[in-house]
């Protein structure tokens, strides 16, 4: 995930194979760069018996969401993809 972070973002392990990534910009470039690391990840070589399966939520801020409201809105769009077999899913 460093490797595939963009200048300005952070990275945060929430726990086991959960991930939290604050992107810079608006939703839109968000979007960009989501779908960029997921070409990245169907291109790589893996060696592996089965490549790994990403499933994002995206939320974007808003002044009106605490921390937990945000979490909990990336938390159940990434739920929703996993649900629908889609790899990126995002509010509104």
């Amino acid at each position: 995930l460093r490797r595939l972070t963009t200048r300005g973002a952070h990275v945060f392990r929430l726990g086991g194979d959960e991930f939290a990534v604050l992107l810079p910009g608006d939703r839109g470039g968000a979007r960009l760069t989501l779908e960029g690391w997921l070409e990245d990840v169907r291109a790589h070589p893996w060696t592996t018996a089965a490549p790994p399966h990403l499933n994002i939520g995206l939320a974007q801020a808003h002044p009106s969401y605490s921390m937990s409201d945000w979490m909990r809105e990336a938390d159940s769009q990434m739920y929703e993809a996993k649900r629908r077999r889609l790899h990126l899913i995002e509010t509104g």
